[in-house]
């Protein structure tokens, strides 16, 4: 624990509980006078221990600062204290800010504010590894300069602050504003450009006003025709309040200045600014989208680069014309801001596509999103935490907020194009709303970083979102819906269940069941939730063989009718569930077979796809019971076996490879099994299917052996297809059926989706799918015929 953190917490809380709004009120006043001299007993126990302890003495001099006091003196001696005694550089640059204030607002002394801002840079020039600080600081501080050297008139030392303040944090609104007219004034127009150009982003059009009016008269002096950037501040603004600039109306503005525009695109075509201009009038005063995509085109093509949020208007004129997005591509400007801005926009339009089921759309905007979303990303990390890049990203909470969004969209675009979370690219969106959230703490990262982090089973990941949550969840908790504690629990104990952690799971475990059971939470989705986390701490019993206590736990859970209540149909299917593999774990084949039947006998016409899961797990299960054989555990044993020599067994030989893939096919359903599957290992599904008929009316079998590599989203499909056909003989006069098959290999991607075909033929493989399909066949039919073999000894 910090030292005396718990001084500076009392402190903290007297603080905040001071009241100035009333400075006529007595006995307030009496009762502020009497905080502050608590808070200055409880700093000086703290000064008594440690002399020099910078945060005491800052809180002494906030309470100097107050009305109560206004110890001016006290205030001055002790960030003299700080600057001479402390090697923190925060602590400094407070203690000179103090100081700098002092000698501003209470002293009007401008020279020794001055001299104090000369030692602060001092001071700054030291940081190392400090980038976003050193700027912000260096910005500030050159700002406080200008402004100080421009009330004194030296309005040439003025502007040389202004312009080092605007290199290190360009997004000083006010600075921006003040130093940008003072170069207007002087005529100075590429540099006022820079600096009002930022003022113009960030602020409305009346706020715009005073440097726009100057613009015009500048322009119609002819003082501007190499400046369209500065006319294009002027456009705008006037366009928007036409009646501030004298205007009658946007009409007479128009009348005006578009045939100036017009004739600057014929006179000087390379003039970037004039044609976009052109289409902003075209777009938003004629509605005409075709010149309006024409003309930003125009624009596009002479500036090669995306540097502002005029590609939105882009992207605008373009959805008219029904044209994709994703063929419009420039380079981005690195401007962490801007992307955050476009990321943000088209994350939100994708949002509503998707809600009125506009897949097409939904998955355009996405990728738009994503890809400014990723170059704002390195934009930020560059600056953050590589120490390079631009000083315009200094925004650490739009950092967070880009890294929050582009996650959610990393997501949906990853289930768009693969259908699936289980990718680098969702492992990605995790580790960012992490990263997001140690920039900048906010609940989203964490809630979206928790669903991402469990569809992507990124276990570490996902224990660290929860168990920050749970550290800070009084502070959030007002904001959050009654079921999220629940979900913080479900989601915490699959992580411990990836991680193979038993008795961290089982505590999660009963604590769930616990505040549950004890607060009464008779909530549908509550007690939903709660399945799903009994859910997998059952199945984490299963697995590691604790089958008595199994029947214990299930038991007692469902022994509580809320969960009948509540949630019928899951709650019953699933005691049922783990009650059978509990009992066929302890090898009680009467027992399981009986709540086997019942889950088929109940659940069979269930229109809940995670029910029909678990009723054909059931009937699975009683064709094993019924063919007395374990056909799931041969997959096993066969896949364990190591061959003492390996053959070759070529994809090509197609012939052979019928006679083969019948072989295994026997071994592993015996003509008794319609199929048979297993986890063989973390990452490798086996699937056998025997003799499947195509359909009703069609004498056509599909029997298949499928290796499903979830780590790479592939499945590969060894198929053999039989069917009967009829042959006439010489002259039509007999006829004979002729049974015939056929071999094919394939290649799957989305196995866990319910999506359309994503099938590739072996033939038209890439040549790295067609040499894993071959090895994995070569390995398989080697294990086939030494397991074989060594059954027969």
């Amino acid at each position: 624990m910090k030292k005396f953190s718990n001084e500076i917490n009392h402190i903290t809380e007297l603080y905040n509980s001071l009241d100035f709004s009333n400075e006529d009120d007595l006995l307030l006043s009496i009762e502020n006078k009497k905080t502050c001299e608590n808070i200055l007993i409880i700093v000086q126990t703290i000064l008594n221990k440690e002399p020099h302890h910078s945060e005491a003495l800052l809180w002494r001099i906030r309470i100097n600062n107050l009305p109560v006091f206004n110890n001016i003196s006290d205030i001055q001696d002790d960030c003299n204290l700080i600057l001479n005694a402390s090697s923190d550089i925060n602590d400094k640059l407070q203690a000179h800010d103090w100081l700098i204030y002092i000698y501003m607002e209470k002293l009007s002394l401008n020279d020794l504010a001055i001299e104090t801002l000369q030692d602060k840079l001092i001071d700054i020039s030291v940081i190392k590894d400090n980038c976003p600080l050193q700027d912000q600081a260096f910005g500030d501080t050159y700002y406080r300069l200008a402004y100080l050297y421009q009330q004194a008139g030296d309005e040439t030392t003025a502007i040389d602050y202004y312009l080092k303040s605007f290199k290190h944090a360009p997004k000083i609104t006010p600075r921006n504003y003040e130093g940008g007219l003072l170069l207007l004034e002087l005529e100075r127009f590429d540099e006022a450009e820079q600096l009002l150009s930022e003022h113009f982003e960030e602020a409305d059009p009346v706020e715009c006003k005073d440097y726009a009016e100057k613009i015009e008269v500048l322009f119609n002096r002819g003082k501007l025709n190499k400046h369209w950037n500065l006319f294009n501040l002027f456009y705008p603004t006037a366009f928007e309040i036409p009646t501030e600039f004298g205007y009658k109306n946007r009409d007479e503005f128009v009348a005006k200045y578009l045939p100036i525009v017009i004739i600057e695109t014929e006179k000087n075509p390379a003039n970037a600014i004039a044609w976009r201009m052109l289409s902003n009038n075209y777009y938003f005063n004629d509605k005409n989208a075709k010149k309006g995509f024409d003309n930003l085109t125009k624009y596009y093509q002479i500036v090669q680069q995306v540097k502002d949020l005029a590609i939105e208007r882009y992207y605008d004129t373009a959805e008219d014309l029904d044209i994709d997005l994703r063929s419009i591509d420039f380079p981005i400007y690195p401007n962490g801001a801007i992307c955050y801005h476009v990321l943000t926009t088209y994350l939100e339009k994708g949002n509503e596509a998707q809600d009125k089921n506009d897949h097409f759309s939904a998955q355009m905007y996405y990728e738009t999103a994503k890809k400014y979303g990723l170059v704002g990303y390195h934009a930020f990390d560059d600056y953050f935490n590589g120490n390079k890049g631009l000083s315009i990203n200094n925004e650490p909470h739009t950092f967070a907020m880009l890294c929050n969004n582009l996650g959610i969209v990393i997501k949906q675009v990853s289930w768009y194009q693969h259908k699936s979370y289980l990718n680098d690219e969702c492992k990605f969106a995790s580790d960012i709303h992490w990263q997001g959230y140690q920039i900048s703490a906010f609940w989203e990262n964490l809630d979206n970083g928790m669903e991402i982090s469990w569809r992507n089973e990124s276990a570490l990941n996902l224990e660290n979102f929860c168990m920050e949550v749970l550290s800070n969840f009084d502070y959030y908790k007002n904001i959050l819906e009654a079921e999220k504690w629940y979900q913080v629990m479900f989601y915490l104990i699959s992580a411990y269940r990836q991680l193979e952690r038993f008795d961290e799971a089982k505590q999660v475990y009963e604590q769930t069941i616990q505040k549950f059971e004890g607060k009464g939470d008779e909530h549908k989705t509550i007690v939903s939730i709660v399945l799903d986390t009994a859910i997998v701490y059952f199945n984490f019993l299963m697995a590691k063989g604790l089958h008595n206590q199994s029947i214990n736990d299930v038991r007692n859970l469902f022994s509580n009718p809320t969960y009948q209540k509540m949630q019928s149909e899951k709650a019953e299917v699933f005691n049922y569930y783990f009650m059978a593999h509990a009992y066929l774990g302890l090898n009680d084949k009467d027992e399981a077979q009986k709540y086997f039947k019942l889950i088929t006998e109940k659940f069979t016409n269930t229109q809940l796809s995670y029910i029909r899961d678990v009723v054909n797990d059931a009937k699975s299960n009683l064709n094993i019971i019924n063919a007395g054989q374990n056909f799931d555990e041969i997959i096993v044993s066969l896949y364990e076996t190591e061959p003492e020599r390996l053959f070759d067994y070529l994809l090509k030989a197609k012939e052979e490879n019928v006679k083969y893939l019948k072989q295994i096919l026997n071994l592993v359903t015996n003509h008794q099994m319609p199929s048979s599957s297993a986890w063989v290992e973390k990452d490798m599904y086996i699937g056998f299917e025997f003799r499947e008929k195509r359909s009703e009316t069609e004498e056509i079998y599909d029997s298949f052996f499928y290796i499903h590599l979830k780590s790479e989203d592939l499945g590969i499909r060894y198929e053999l297809v039989e069917w009967k056909d009829v042959e006439s003989g010489f002259l039509g006069l007999s006829k004979k059926i002729v049974e015939r098959s056929t071999f094919y290999v394939s290649f799957y991607t989305a196995y866990n989706s319910n999506t359309s075909d994503t099938r590739t033929e072996f033939e038209m493989a890439s040549e790295y799918l067609q040499q894993k399909a071959q090895y994995l066949w070569k390995e398989w039919i080697n294990k086939l015929h030494y397991y074989q073999s060594m059954t027969l000894k």
